[in-house]
């Protein structure tokens, strides 16, 4: 039996001002801002990696092996083409390393400081620092193979079933919601295996994939894993 109107919006008010308290108890906005400094900041050695790619096919093939610059006016050309001329003269052998290097360690540390928002959160036990970076590295090195094969998924999907016209990618809209939902489904399972190994819970405690909304076994729970009730201070 579906719920009345105004129960239902009750509900959702309920639950929007539970996850604010939330919010603002555990400090995420503040941890929000620290986690997306450190993975945007992962893009620039990233980015410089793939200038060096793209200089070194430049090099290899010319430019129309990268880019068609028919319809750009000729200064924008010959600017384009100058530019990956000069990346395809720089060392791939002594830049990819480094900058290898320098996206796994930024990008881990957003990862790292994900994890302590989750055990501060639930107040489980804290993981020495080197098994935090190194399932960082594991989770990102996992995620970009999985972002890498769901990129080529996509593309087979839309070859297969709606064909490119003029080299076209994701040209239908059924191409397009493939496409979102494939990322979406790897986007939130790479973030759930996170927190399945992220947290360390007492070996008693039954994991859900979802918050039991049933309270009545809430007092056989742990302390720190028991369903916290805001209510307001009277005194304000």
């Amino acid at each position: 039996m579906i719920a009345p109107m105004g129960t239902l919006l009750r509900r959702l008010a309920l639950f929007v001002w539970r996850v604010l308290v939330g919010l603002r108890e555990h400090s995420a906005l503040l941890a929000a801002s620290a986690m997306a400094f450190n993975f945007f900041l992962s893009f620039i050695p990233a980015l410089l990696l793939t200038g060096a790619l793209v200089g070194f096919v430049v090099r290899q093939k010319g430019v129309a092996a990268v880019l068609d610059l028919s319809a750009a006016p000729p200064p924008v050309a010959d600017m384009v083409s100058g530019e990956l001329t000069r990346l395809g003269e720089a060392s791939l052998s002594s830049l990819a390393p480094v900058t290898v290097i320098g996206f796994l360690y930024l990008a881990s540390s957003g990862t790292a400081a994900l994890m302590d928002v989750f055990e501060l959160a639930l107040h489980a036990r804290r993981r020495p620092w080197w098994k935090q970076r190194g399932i960082g590295l594991a989770w990102i090195l996992g995620m970009t193979s999985a972002l890498a094969a769901a990129v080529m998924l996509i593309y087979a999907f839309d070859t297969w079933a709606f064909g490119r016209v003029d080299g076209a990618v994701l040209s239908h809209p059924g191409a397009r919601l493939f496409a979102t939902v494939t990322f979406l489904v790897v986007g939130t399972s790479g973030l759930a295996i996170l927190y399945r190994v992220a947290v360390v819970h007492p070996k008693h405690v039954r994991r859900r994939v979802w918050p039991v909304r049933d309270c009545r076994h809430d007092a056989a729970r742990p302390r720190h894993l028991r369903v916290r009730r805001v209510r307001p201070d009277p005194r304000r």
